[in-house]
């Protein structure tokens, strides 16, 4: 009791105001809102002081017709002078379409009622049939959806397969077409089977405020609840009289137009077909049945006079809240006895963010509102959960108004605001000189001077044009300038590393940018100059290691044909003279290679280009290798064009080439298999292609098997030394020619391409260093 007793009494009197007003105005806004248990018209439905003078009144008699309307119909599809008959016969096309039952076998397919409504009892598999079987595009595809079980069979055949093959078939449709058919009947049966029940249950249970008699007027059959209609109407204060086909209305009902067509519109709908029917209802006001009516009428008379009071009560208490927060705003935040202003840890917050919450605790509240609004709930629920939510969101809001109220009285609504940290964090940006700084305060600028300008009228919207003008033309300059750096680097990326920008002619962060780009040119310069020199220094190096080892290889090579040459008889000597000259030899080769390929990295290759017959030097070089082939099992298998094959090239280093490729087919390709060898004309040119199957699956891309000492998967223990590929592609590209590989798991595939020369053929001569004619 002592804390309490030094509780200042204002503040005391602070808080049980703040407790008053909330309560006050939760109880104002969940009063209101009891007016949406008739969500069409809100608070219209409740100025009236009877249920029977509101739209909801008439909104539920509409409904009720509407049913009633829709029940007969079901009655005369399922019903035989008044009782449910499960010997009636549905035809499956008639009910798809219209839904209505004629009794009789019309269109081929047809089923008992009984046999329909035990069948969607017993077993739902249609429904996934049918799903399955339909597309999206409307057709039809019965693969993999299974079988469709037949639980019943049709009137007069086994099964629909049967009748679809006979002459009954009216509309010569497939099974499958039926079945679907059949299908959307089950479903549509359950639905108004179920239907049907449920509205028996309504007309017919005696729990019925609606008094009809509706009368075909074709057969003569009358469906009613009353026994004396007449007697109704004249008794009852309210009538409804319809007749389908002209579609005439009579009532004393007030419907608007749009429930007047809607009405006529359902129930014409519901009635249609060959049959003319009236439709005479009385509407019993007492009430007395327990059924839609009467329990619109008892929530009406629950809730109408509080509903409307509540208007009344919403201007008190809106008064009440406005005097209330009037006075907290003027004590909060002051003690008794002092002049300062006293803060919470709220106040403490950024005033953006407090703005933020603010803004989003009312959207919040008034999305909440209007979900309960919509929510199909009843008015207790409704009540208890708008109250809730209203106290809940009118505290945050006072709470976080009042924050504001303090935040002006301290004067640190702007001192505590993101946006003056933002403008002091923008000026030490710029003196720190860098771009995203300069850009962002550019910007702020740029926003900043046209908010003031608008504040100005006229005068201040021809500045503000005359300011994006200028702005306008200051982008533009800009772009110019980084269109100029963006064109240099350009430039270099294409291979100019030597090309400098203007950088003088450019301003600000753009030249600095220049300046760079100038830099990395320079550097880039000086690192392909010393790669180009590091180039030349290995080739220069392989040169020369090559040819310091190709003299003592020449001797050796020498000697060990003079040691084969000597009758020696012991075979373990022979045999090491063998392994000697085998190795020798392809040390020399190696040797070769890596010098042929060294010229042909530097430039060192002087081409003489004549003209030759490409077929001929093709056939001579797979003469010289047709031994070879066949001494690891290879069948050559040659289709050569008989169109002239003439090219300009040089006949040895052609040469070269294709005997690299024949000797690469017989040192990899797959023993006792078959090696095609194709030469064809497409498009001006001759291409030559070289297939054969690889003994080891090629894991590697075709791109590397050009490159230098590849030999795919297989061992360094084989023959070659990985240049062979590289040497020909290189010769073929340096004499205009093409040279590609394929790769498909073993298949392996080259084809070398030359432009083919369409003049005199006669006299053509094939190099004479290659001795072909």
């Amino acid at each position: 009791m002592e804390s309490l007793k030094r509780i200042p009494r204002l503040n005391l009197f602070l808080g049980l105001l703040v407790c008053v007003e909330v309560v006050v105005l939760s109880i104002a806004i969940s009063i209101s809102v009891v007016g949406q248990a008739w969500k069409e018209d809100g608070w219209d439905n409740y100025k009236a002081k009877d249920y029977t003078q509101t739209s909801q009144f008439i909104t539920d008699v509409s409904r009720m017709t509407g049913s009633l309307a829709e029940y007969i119909k079901l009655k005369e599809n399922f019903e035989t002078d008044g009782v449910y008959d499960a010997e009636k016969i549905i035809d499956i096309y008639d009910y798809a379409n219209n839904g209505l039952v004629s009794g009789d076998v019309v269109n081929g397919l047809a089923y008992r009622l009984g046999d329909l409504h035990t069948w969607v009892e017993i077993d739902t598999s249609y429904t996934k049939w049918l799903n399955d079987v339909q597309q999206e595009d409307g057709t039809l595809n019965t693969e993999g959806a299974g079988e469709f079980i037949e639980r019943f069979a049709p009137i007069g055949f086994d099964g629909i397969n049967e009748m679809a093959e006979s002459d009954k078939n009216i509309q010569h449709m497939s099974g499958d077409q039926w079945r679907v058919y059949l299908a959307g009947v089950l479903k549509r049966i359950d639905r108004d089977i179920t239907r049907y029940a449920t509205l028996k249950n309504t007309f017919e249970s005696g729990e019925c405020n609606l008094k009809y008699q509706v009368t075909n007027l074709n057969t003569g059959s009358v469906y009613k609840n009353t026994e004396n209609i007449e007697e109704d109407l004249e008794n009852g204060k309210y009538y409804i009289y319809f007749k389908t086909g002209s579609y005439e209305l009579d009532t004393n009902f007030k419907f608007s137009d749009k429930q007047r067509n809607v009405l006529i519109r359902e129930m014409g709908h519901d009635l249609m077909g060959n049959c003319v029917y009236t439709v005479r209802i009385s509407v019993d006001t007492s009430f007395s049945a327990n059924d839609r009516l009467r329990e619109g009428k008892e929530i009406f008379d629950k809730w109408g006079p509080w509903v409307r009071a509540s208007f009344w009560n919403m201007l008190v208490s809106g008064l009440i809240i406005l005097l209330g927060f009037c006075i907290l705003c003027a004590l909060t935040g002051r003690i008794p006895g002092e002049d300062r202003v006293v803060l919470y840890p709220i106040d403490s917050m950024k005033t953006e963010v407090l703005l933020l919450l603010f803004l989003i605790t009312g959207g919040a509240g008034a999305a909440g509102l209007g979900m309960v609004w919509i929510a199909d709930l009843s008015p207790e629920i409704t009540i208890g959960i708008t109250a809730a939510a209203a106290f809940l969101v009118s505290a945050l809001l006072i709470t976080e108004l009042l924050s504001f109220v303090r935040r002006g009285k301290g004067r640190i609504l702007w001192e505590n605001s993101a946006c003056k940290y933002l403008i002091g964090t923008l000026g030490r940006l710029q003196k720190k000189r860098k771009i995203r700084n300069r850009v962002l305060l550019t910007f702020f600028i740029y926003l900043l001077v046209n908010i003031v300008l608008l504040l100005f009228g006229t005068a201040g919207i021809i500045l503000c044009i005359l300011w994006n003008i200028y702005a306008c033309y200051y982008m533009l300059r800009e772009a110019a300038e980084q269109q100029k750096v963006l064109a240099g680097v350009r430039k270099i990326a294409e291979g100019e590393s030597d090309y400098q920008l203007p950088a003088k002619e450019i301003r600000g962060v753009n030249r600095e940018i220049a300046e760079a780009v100038n830099d990395i040119g320079s550097g880039l310069q000086e690192a392909v100059s010393q790669s180009i020199k590091n180039e030349r220094l290995k080739t220069e190096l392989i040169t020369n290691v090559s040819h310091d080892i190709k003299t003592p290889l020449t001797s050796i090579v020498n000697y060990v044909g003079l040691l084969k040459r000597e009758k020696i008889e012991d075979p373990k000597v022979k045999n090491y003279i063998d392994i000697l000259d085998t190795k020798s030899q392809r040390l020399k080769q190696l040797t070769e290679d890596l010098v042929e390929a060294s010229r042909i990295s530097t430039g060192n290759v002087e081409l003489e280009c004549t003209r030759l017959d490409f077929k001929e030097l093709l056939n001579q070089i797979s003469g010289e290798f047709i031994e070879k082939f066949q001494e690891r099992g290879l069948e050559l298998v040659m289709n050569i064009t008989k169109e002239p094959t003439i090219i300009m090239a040089d006949g040895r280093r052609l040469f070269r080439v294709i005997e690299n490729l024949f000797s690469n087919v017989g040192k990899y390709a797959l023993e006792d298999t078959r090696v095609y060898v194709d030469v064809g004309i497409k498009m001006g040119w001759v291409y030559c292609s070289v297939k054969n199957i690889s003994q080891q699956s090629l894991n590697i891309q075709a791109s590397e098997l050009t490159e230098r000492f590849i030999r795919g998967d297989i061992s360094r223990s084989t023959e070659g030394s990985g240049l062979g590929l590289s040497i020909a592609r290189s010769l073929t590209e340096l004499q205009g020619g093409t040279f590609d590989i394929y790769l498909d798991g073993d298949l392996f595939k080259v084809t070398v391409g030359f432009q083919v020369l369409r003049e005199n053929l006669e006299g053509t001569v094939i190099g004479s260093d290659s001795g072909i004619v």
